[in-house]
């Protein structure tokens, strides 16, 4: 192009675009990695929803609960690539986007999925290791209850033992949350739920494509 468009002709590009579509572009990445049995860790982290400084919005309305965006996603953790993620507004626990996060990075049988003790339940591990065919290792949470006294088959298992060194893998989730804050900013600049959405995902783009760059 002769010259760059106007940033508003980029805003409502973006705002049109379909969702399905940029969860499809975001795993194309994993594939020129082509991990023949993926290691996943999922976590969650959160945005800020403006640029506005928390002294402003704690005087401004001190009695109104903080708002920030919530982000799950779901990282390759060989190649440090997202492929898959799921934002959310309101205060809920971090197990409620465990299987639509999963569900958008389309693992297959074979695959390695690891997460903290945030998503210690029986029907997580179900549905890893029954419905997708894959394994979890994901810490039980009060070790010091014993192991005839916990609930679910696959619970019991992890409470029996677990590799510790499959599980510190799960550190470059945090690792790839540390990068896109620092390069892209910990706030969103869009205003709606939509526009936000749209703004995640190309942000999660933006950085897989930086991260692909390096790796190859």
């Amino acid at each position: 192009m002769r010259r760059l468009p106007h940033h508003t002709t980029l805003q409502k590009f973006a705002s049109r675009l379909p969702s399905g579509l940029l969860d499809r572009v975001l795993r194309t990445f994993i594939r020129e990695v082509d991990p023949s049995k993926p290691m996943v860790g999922v976590d969650a982290s959160g945005l800020k929803p403006s640029r506005a400084s928390s002294y402003y919005t704690q005087s401004l309305k001190p009695r109104r609960v903080r708002r920030y965006v919530k982000c799950t996603i779901a990282v390759e953790l060989r190649s440090q690539l997202v492929c898959g993620f799921k934002a959310r507004r309101l205060a809920r626990h971090d197990l409620v986007d465990f299987k639509p996060v999963l569900e958008k990075a389309s693992l297959g049988p074979g695959a390695l999925v690891v997460a903290d003790k945030g998503y210690d339940a029986e029907h997580a591990h179900e549905y890893v290791r029954e419905e997708l065919g894959a394994y979890a290792v994901i810490p039980p949470r009060r070790m010091e209850v014993p192991v005839w006294r916990t609930r679910g088959r696959y619970r019991k298992e992890m409470k029996r033992g677990y590799s510790e060194e499959l599980y510190n893998q799960r550190n470059k989730d945090e690792t790839v949350f540390s990068v896109v804050k620092r390069v892209m900013g910990e706030y969103l600049s869009s205003l709606s739920v939509r526009a936000q959405n749209r703004e995640l995902a190309l942000r999660l783009i933006a950085y897989n494509a930086h991260r692909l760059v390096n790796i190859t």
